[in-house]
């Protein structure tokens, strides 16, 4: 089995995110269910198969339901919709188990269901358009369609909107409401098979299918941002501090140097998530700096959080080998080294990583002078200070790099040369 989960606990960790008893009777009757098809996934696993592929596979599975839809041939088109389905289901189940899961494979797996629903739910409005039935039954065929695309896309609007704010110990997780992807499946299927067979029975489901998951939908986000409000005043300050107070006493013994921003501002933090900052008053702000572009992933990520606790619980501080440093070492060669590097050089800031750039630089090509960007900044070491604009630096002359040559941005629409 390749290196990532065991079915058996995919199926009892996506059926406890549902919601299900571990002792009531749907819980064991959904595990049964899921334990049939968890042999054909596992040996998808076992052949290598891609979670991407799957997710387009689950595409093409849609494209050609569509099709068939409006060729008149239903029955076939509910067979492919079942095996879209199908793929969908299988697809993140086989990157887990693979230990492969990925956010990219995520975002394919999204944009490929959205597709999908789209596609379908465009040609059955189309087929309804088309139709011989009455102008009635006709009209609300057509809106349900729509209505049905409209509850789709807003389902994975409010997923957006609930994953984009990571979710910590203080704050509750947002159900997962209903008439989520599965049961739009089903009802989808139903709603193909009976277009001809029973009209109204077709329509009767879309509208509940379009009405439920737009319900559904805005009540995830209503919860999403009460929860938001609770969390937000249970961690309100206890104490009646200021920002003035704790700045004032912070500039008592911080020598300057810090950006002029934290200066002028004279906020203090109480606490942060995501892009939210909480001052020690309680009121909150936008953080649109992000520590100069290194928070990429907000303040207090809980899977950042927990990393950084249990690595600092065990190996913190040297340069001995660990397992972390060679994981994270054949991670970032694997994904994110260009041709011919093949080996990598760590450091605790710009600033070191600059210096280091510069002795490479010089080392590789023999040359002696560096070019710098009129603006730009690279840190405050002595380094690097030679390559930053500005004549405030020259009360630290001479430099290192003294024969440094300046030049503008590229900016042909503000073109400094004229």
């Amino acid at each position: 089995m390749p290196d990532g989960v065991q079915s058996a606990d995919l199926i009892d960790q996506r059926l406890k995110q549902e919601g299900l008893s571990e002792k009531g009777p749907l819980f064991k009757v959904s595990r049964f269910g899921l334990s049939l098809l968890a042999p054909g996934v596992e040996g998808l696993a076992r052949v290598g198969a891609s979670p991407d592929r799957i997710s387009l596979l689950s595409l093409v599975f849609a494209a050609c339901a569509s099709a068939l839809l409006l060729s008149g041939f239903h029955l076939s088109a509910a067979i492919f919709l079942l095996a879209s389905g199908a793929c969908d289901l299988l697809d993140g189940w086989v990157a887990r188990i693979r230990g492969i899961a990925s956010t990219a494979g995520e975002l394919i797996d999204t944009l490929c269901d959205r597709l999908s629903e789209s596609l379908v739910f465009l040609a059955l409005g189309f087929v309804w358009f088309l139709s011989q039935e009455s102008s009635l039954l006709r009209e609300f065929g057509v809106l349900g369609s729509v209505l049905a695309l409209t509850g789709s896309l807003m389902m994975s609007f409010a997923s957006a909107v609930i994953l984009a704010s990571p979710t910590t110990g203080k704050r509750k997780a947002v159900s997962r409401g209903a008439m989520r992807r599965p049961e739009r499946a089903v009802l989808t299927g139903m709603a193909v098979l009976l277009q001809k067979a029973s009209p109204g029975f077709s329509v009767a489901l879309l509208w509940v299918m379009g009405v439920g998951a737009l319900i559904s939908a805005v009540a995830r986000i209503l919860e999403h941002r009460e929860n938001h409000v609770q969390a937000d005043r249970a961690a309100q300050p206890k104490t009646n501090s200021s920002s003035r107070e704790w700045h004032e006493r912070d500039q008592r013994w911080l020598a300057p140097g810090v950006q002029g921003m934290a200066s002028l501002s004279g906020l203090a933090i109480h606490h942060a998530l995501g892009t939210r900052l909480v001052s020690e008053e309680g009121k909150s702000y936008i953080d649109w700096v992000g520590g100069i572009g290194v928070a990429s992933i907000g303040h207090s990520h809980p899977k950042w959080a927990a990393a950084v606790g249990k690595q600092a619980s065990s190996y913190a501080v040297g340069s001995l080998t660990s397992q972390t440093r060679v994981k994270y070492l054949e991670l970032l060669m694997e994904r994110a080294a260009p041709p011919g590097v093949d080996c990598v050089q760590l450091y605790s800031s710009g600033a070191e990583a600059v210096e280091s750039a510069l002795r490479l630089a010089r080392e590789v090509t023999g040359k002696k002078r560096f070019a710098n960007f009129t603006g730009s900044f690279h840190g405050k070491t002595r380094g690097v200070l030679s390559l930053m604009s500005g004549s405030w630096k020259n009360a630290w002359a001479p430099f290192e790099e003294p024969h440094a040559l300046e030049l503008p941005y590229a900016d042909c629409a503000r073109c400094p040369l004229g």
